[in-house]
């Protein structure tokens, strides 16, 4: 799926360039370390949408009971309930998502840009910190997300974005380009200027950008507010992100 391709190139861009941070694989498992808190940034992986084995599971809390950290399994699926979810229900993981993917090849559907509306690549740190603003009001997220946005707007490979209306910053958002694969991450906007067309210029700059870079589309994991937006831009359905908690 293109998603997973793009996100276990995030993990390789990160294992590459912060500190501390690894991956690897073993018997079809991409492990990622991040060391950050958040559980869904110390990752094992499926990288096949076969059954999760009970020898499989057993690995993986070996390998990551050693490390003392948050960690969760994931998986993309063509599904939502892939069977492999039962196992890891009855061996005490808790959900902490399941998130429809898309991917879109080519150039958007049509649609009308509002005028008012001004993306821009961000410049230096007080956009930077716009930017964390924006991602984390937009998506109500705990302030130890910071953390997680900083090490993505450090990355190579990372194209971020501030949408503008006059000198208001009222959206943000990222495309990555890991692996052979273009992912599009944080698109979010104030709730107060919903539904003005920010979401959509934000991903009209976003997937300009990679394709302008060689990438033939973009991935993405959607919440449950973007979908609309989303099948609008003429976004088909690429299966579901799903991650577990561990048990640390």
């Amino acid at each position: 799926m293109h998603f997973q391709a793009n996100w276990i190139g995030v993990f390789e861009s990160i294992g590459a360039q912060m500190p501390g941070a690894r991956c690897w694989r073993e018997d079809g498992i991409f492990y990622a370390v991040t060391g950050l808190e958040l559980s869904v940034f110390n990752v094992a992986l499926l990288e096949a949408t076969t059954e999760l084995t009970p020898k499989r599971l057993e690995r993986i809390e070996e390998q990551m009971a050693s490390l003392n950290i948050p960690y969760s399994v994931q998986l993309c699926a063509p599904i939502p309930t892939p069977g492999c979810i039962t196992q890891l229900q009855a061996a005490g993981y808790t959900e902490l998502f399941t998130d429809p993917l898309r991917w879109h090849e080519g150039p958007l559907a049509p649609f009308k840009l509002n005028p008012d509306i001004e993306v821009r690549p961000l410049e230096n740190q007080t956009e930077r910190d716009i930017y964390k603003a924006l991602v984390i009001r937009g998506f109500d997220l705990l302030d130890s997300a910071q953390e997680f946005i900083d090490v993505m707007l450090a990355l190579n490979n990372g194209y971020h974005v501030i949408a503008w209306v006059g000198k208001l910053p009222v959206g943000a958002g990222s495309v990555l380009l890991c692996g052979a694969e273009a992912g599009v991450y944080n698109v979010a906007t104030l709730p107060v200027m919903r539904r003005r067309g920010v979401g959509a210029a934000i991903m009209n700059a976003l997937h300009s950008y990679a394709l302008a870079q060689g990438f033939a589309g973009t991935a993405l994991a959607s919440s449950v507010m973007g979908l609309a937006l989303y099948r609008h831009l003429g976004y088909s359905e690429d299966g579901y992100q799903i991650a577990y908690e561990g048990r640390c």
